[in-house]
């Protein structure tokens, strides 16, 4: 009788309170796939979810400009009870390694894992001690999120440019007061 009140007390212990944070760019898409998927592994980790932070806004935008990620800040500074950050993909941090990288650092400062579903990696070990590989992988991840980020700016100015070159209009469907399609 004994080992089972001591089992139930383990159980209770590994409680993990965590904070879900879900970003999309635009607001023809929807956060509602991220939070979700990421409530369902919370259910199946047994972990307790305290808040749940989503915006639209783009990811190149630095945490101060970013209101829900100086929020989830701001309420993990206020609330030492907390064990984890869920995010569904490490570019929903944000689109820039250094910013990714300070807004992990902060977190890991404070013994509070990152998790990040689709690569599957928490940013610290189970006991609050740094993990290398993780580090290494986070850093070569956001790194890659950055690269794609310009890599699609790049390729838009250019297909914007050639598009000029051959005299035609940029500016979208509609073209400004007074002028005409030829």
């Amino acid at each position: 009788l004994m080992w089972r009140r001591n089992y139930y007390l383990c159980l209770i212990k590994q409680i993990m309170k965590v904070i879900i944070y879900a970003r999309v760019s635009t607001y023809s898409q929807d956060v509602e796939r991220q939070t979700e998927e990421l409530k369902t592994y919370c259910d199946y980790k047994n972990y307790e979810i305290v808040n749940v932070f989503t915006e639209t806004i783009s990811g190149t935008k630095n945490i101060k400009e970013r209101q829900e990620m100086s929020r989830l800040l701001e309420y993990i500074e206020t609330h030492p009870e907390i064990n984890g950050v869920l995010v569904w993909e490490l570019s929903r941090l944000g689109r820039k390694t250094l910013d990714v990288l300070h807004i992990i650092n902060q977190l890991t400062q404070r013994k509070i894992w990152v998790y990040s579903q689709k690569e599957n990696i928490y940013s610290i070990n189970s006991d609050g001690t740094q993990n290398p590989t993780s580090n290494l992988l986070l850093t070569i991840l956001s790194s890659v999120s950055d690269m794609e980020r310009e890599t699609i700016v790049s390729r838009s100015v250019s297909g914007l440019r050639n598009t000029v070159s051959k005299g035609n209009w940029v500016g979208g469907v509609f073209l400004p007061y007074g002028y005409k399609r030829e």
